[in-house]
Formats: C-alpha cells, sequence, structure tokens
C-alpha cells in the first residue's frame, strides 16, 4: 500500500483481520464540503430500465490501461442441480464486460482466478465511467487475472424476486467452466452489488452444503474461493437506529435514498430474507465452504452500521477474511481513487493486493 498520511492498525479478531484507518486527507475533507449540498442527486437514478440485463453505453475499447471487450452470454434456463432442475425457464442473457492489461498479449480464458464484479447503482442504475476505471485497474494491476464486469437487470422492473435466479443461474455455468479449467472465482462489488455478490456467496455455499448434490456438482460449487465486498448494503430493511446518527455526516447517500433502493430491490419479495440482508443469514455454510468474504467499509455512510454488524457477525460465526474499516470515509470512497482521492487510491490498492492472494 502506498504511504499514508498517519499509520495503520491491525487487529486479528480470530478468523477476521481488520485494517483501521482514521486519516482524513484535506482534499477529501473540501471534497464533502462541496458534494454534501448535491446528494442525493450524485446517486439518484436517472431513468427506469427495461426488464433485463441493460447493455452499457459504448466506450473506449482501450481504457486506463485496460482493453475492454462486449459480450452478451446466454444463461442456462435451468440449474443444472438442486431443487428446481429439470423446471425451464425463459431464455436469457447477460452482457458482460471482460477487461485483459493491455500488457497481457495471451487468451485469458485459461487464467487461473476469475473476477466477477457487480456495479453499485442502488440496484436500478447500471455501470458508470467510476466502475469501468475500477475494473480497468484491477485488470492493469492483475494481469494474469480475469476481471469481469456483469451488467445485472435492475429494479424496479427486474427486482430481487426475479433477478437472482438468473444471477443464480448464470453463476452455476461459471462455476462449471471454472471447474473445468480448474481457475477459482471471486464474487466482487461496491454498494448495491455488493449485496448481490454476498447473496450470490451465501446462496453457493447453501448448494455446496445441500446433501443431494453430487461429486461433480460439488467441485463446481467449490471453485468460489472468496467475496470482496465494498460499502456493502447488509440489511434491507435499513432499521439501525445508528443510521439516523450517520446520516447528517454521509455526503454521499443519505438514509432516504438508501431506503428507497431497498424498497425498489424487494418489491415481490422479503426484506427479511437472508439473501436480501446478509445480516439475518445463518453463515455456517461459509464458514464450512472456507470462502473468504473481505470488505471495505467508510463510516461516513449510513450503510456502515449494518455493514460493520455484518463484519461482527462474521467473526462470531467463524468466517475468514480481511477488512478495512476507514473511521470518517465516504460511501464507497475506493471509486473516487479515478479523481486522484488519496485514501481512495490506498484502499484501491488494498483491494488489488486481497485480490492478489486468492488461489
Amino acid at each position: 500500500m502506498a504511504k499514508s498520511a498517519s499509520p495503520e492498525w491491525l487487529s486479528d479478531s480470530g478468523t477476521v483481520a481488520i485494517t483501521r484507518r482514521s486519516d482524513l486527507s484535506i482534499l477529501y475533507r473540501i471534497l464533502c464540503v462541496v458534494i454534501r449540498p448535491l446528494r442525493p442527486h450524485l446517486v439518484a437514478p436517472k431513468k427506469k430500465y427495461p426488464t433485463g440485463s441493460p447493455r452499457l453505453p459504448k466506450r473506449r475499447q482501450k481504457t486506463h490501461g485496460a482493453i475492454v471487450t462486449e459480450r452478451e452470454v446466454t444463461v442456462p434456463p435451468y440449474l443444472p442441480f438442486g431443487p428446481g432442475t429439470n423446471v425451464p425457464t425463459e431464455t436469457e442473457s447477460l452482457w458482460v464486460y471482460n477487461f485483459r492489461s493491455t500488457h497481457e498479449t495471451e487468451d485469458k480464458s485459461q487464467s487461473q482466478h476469475r473476477i466477477f464484479y457487480f456495479s453499485g447503482g442502488g440496484f436500478q442504475s447500471p455501470a458508470s465511467g467510476e466502475h469501468f476505471k475500477f475494473c480497468a485497474h484491477l485488470a492493469a494491476s492483475l494481469p494474469h487475472n480475469r476481471i469481469t464486469l456483469v451488467s445485472y437487470p435492475l429494479s424496479p422492473h427486474s427486482p430481487a424476486a426475479q433477478t437472482l435466479p438468473l444471477l443464480r443461474r448464470w453463476l452455476a455455468q461459471v462455476l462449471q467452466d471454472a471447474a473445468a479449467d480448474d481457475a477459482v472465482v471471486t464474487l466482487a462489488g461496491d454498494s448495491s452489488g455488493a449485496n448481490i455478490a454476498l447473496s450470490l456467496g451465501l446462496w453457493c455455499t447453501g448448494q455446496l452444503a445441500a446433501t443431494d448434490v453430487y461429486a461433480d456438482e460439488r467441485r463446481s460449487l467449490g471453485r468460489l474461493q472468496s467475496v470482496l465486498v465494498i460499502s456493502p448494503p447488509t440489511d434491507m430493511r435499513n432499521a439501525n437506529p445508528a443510521a439516523a446518527l450517520v446520516d447528517p455526516q454521509d455526503p454521499v447517500l443519505g438514509k432516504r435514498v438508501a431506503d428507497a433502493a431497498a424498497a425498489a430491490w424487494a418489491v415481490g419479495g422479503d426484506s427479511q430474507d437472508p439473501y436480501l440482508s446478509p445480516n439475518r443469514a445463518d453463515l455456517g455454510n461459509l464458514r464450512a465452504s472456507g470462502v473468504r468474504i473481505n470488505g471495505i467499509v467508510g463510516t461516513a455512510d449510513v450503510l456502515a452500521p449494518d455493514a460493520l454488524e455484518f463484519l461482527d457477525k462474521c467473526r462470531r460465526e467463524g468466517v475468514q477474511g480481511q477488512w478495512l474499516v476507514w473511521e470518517g470515509q465516504m460511501h464507497c470512497f475506493p471509486l473516487a481513487a479515478c479523481y486522484g482521492l488519496r485514501e481512495g487510491k490506498e484502499a484501491r490498492q488494498w483491494a488489488v493486493n486481497v485480490l492478489r492472494g486468492v488461489s
């Protein structure tokens, strides 16, 4: 990690290693003053997207040290294992965006570590330029890894009740492909995308623990090695009283926007469902599978109180992982690295170091 303005400190709480930071740059303090009056317009959805995976606006093929390739992938119409295996659904597809370093010339289809990234946007907005720059940086920093940005369907027309089953079928195929190539998989995301990454991780390890899964399916499901979350919403009820105390300090999100995003995602479902609210999940399957949960949290974020509860839950239930907790930092601050924010660049490098250690 780049040299910081003040020392960091580590605490090892059993299976969880926590890096704690509290230094705040002058640039960040000025940024907060400038953007706080713009809340919630900075993150409010600009329009409603139709059902299905949105195709993202065309961008430069080469961006920030990476080459981007767009693909439309067909999602299998049913799960290859478990309940509902032989229940076909309408054929659907996802738009995905593969990133590789401009210095990498070989075909990365056989990469041993495959990172699938889900962007934030309140479950209602697709990936932004900041997400592309973040993924491009990961690709440039991790040239022997394959980075894929997944454009998942968005609420209100594709809420969790419709989108999660689709993503589970897609993930089952991804894991089968990884097993065939002896590769491992990480699910990563920021904000709402981090919630989806956690949900899929919980589902995958739950399937792995099922008694009716055969050896080949266990080998595929076992390809998931880690989940990396940035500023994750971990409870769709948003009932934590501490959030109201943080709200005046939050320069980006705010409780009103967080509540609206959670409500839109939970339409047709139950906000208490553990796959929507990981704080309510039994993490025993995660612990048993050895899947690591790594995370980044800035505490000037209305989602932070619930996220810190989830961190504590991981510690209590023996789930392995590394976490960076930065006092006073805003929602999704690692994505601000592209604007030169020191804390963002250091947090982004922390994420790169964590991902580099996955094998």
